[in-house]
């Protein structure tokens, strides 16, 4: 939530929109704004933008913090200029008293990580996906050369988490990575830009059985953050739910893959809450 931006500007509605009114905002900025139809070099950065300012006031909760904290915003803007002139005046300080703390960018620090750690991830991620190119280049003409290429899938599946997890060992951002290459998969599949479709359907099926590995472990640990994980993954679905929005009225129909994984991830949610529970009534 930036409260720098007016997300009601943003989307232009006033701030007493209903929520109907919002989605349709959204919707008539998304099919204008949206990368794949859109022209404008800026077109991505307008169209987060835009997804980002729905997020927020599509959802109750969020939308009632975002407006407090605007208010408080544009009650210190029409303070009273004499406040503000002597407020804004520099206060002598003695140089031995001088702070020497430079500001905080915890926003932009952030941003670099998670890039850093996709660049990291994705470094690993090309040694996997050799692995699956030559993988759908085995012969399985017989029981023998189908056991032989089932072994090698197997020996792909079993070493991919480790090699991510030699990089990053924090499963969202592994997460968000792994949801980030399905996207691009899909993309690639959906358009036909691929030159090893069956490679790319394979990838989407590796995927969700490194996912499955990493959901494995957090159920095994269900008391190491796991509030953090549920929250996260309430959020990545309604992220999918929002992305799903514009893919339809763009494509005219939704995309199965993030139908999909939706449908996967509020599974693993339901998962990981029973499993909390099971291990709540085997300590009592």
């Amino acid at each position: 939530m930036n409260i720098e931006q007016n997300y009601y500007e943003i989307l232009g509605v006033p701030s007493t929109a209903t929520t109907d009114e919002i989605r349709r905002a959204f919707q008539q900025k998304a099919r204008r704004y949206h990368p794949d139809v859109c022209k404008d070099p800026d077109a991505e950065e307008k169209m987060k933008r835009i997804s980002e300012s729905y997020t927020i006031l599509s959802n109750e909760t969020k939308r009632r913090q975002y407006d407090a904290r605007l208010r408080i915003k544009q009650q210190g803007q029409t303070s009273s200029p004499e406040k503000q002139a002597s407020s804004s005046e520099p206060r002598p300080t003695s140089p031995s008293k001088r702070s020497t703390r430079r500001p905080t960018q915890t926003g932009k620090k952030t941003t670099n990580n998670n890039a850093e750690n996709f660049q990291k991830l994705e470094k690993e991620w090309k040694k996997i996906d050799i692995l699956i190119i030559y993988y759908t280049k085995l012969p399985s003409r017989n029981n023998n050369e189908k056991e032989i290429k089932e072994s090698f899938y197997q020996t792909i599946i079993s070493s991919a988490p480790q090699t991510l997890y030699t990089q990053i060992s924090d499963p969202t951002v592994i997460i968000d990575f792994l949801i980030t290459k399905l996207k691009e998969t899909d993309v690639l599949i959906h358009h036909g830009i691929s030159p090893h479709k069956k490679a790319k359907e394979i990838t989407i099926k590796v995927i969700y059985d490194i996912l499955d590995d990493i959901f494995k472990n957090c159920e095994k640990n269900t008391n190491a953050n796991f509030i953090t994980m549920i929250k996260y993954l309430n959020e990545k679905i309604k992220k999918i739910q929002a992305d799903q929005e514009i893919y339809t009225y763009i494509n005219k129909h939704k995309s199965q893959v993030m139908e999909e994984l939706e449908k996967y991830l509020k599974e693993k949610m339901e998962e990981l809450i029973n499993s909390k529970l099971k291990d709540t009534q085997n300590k009592r």
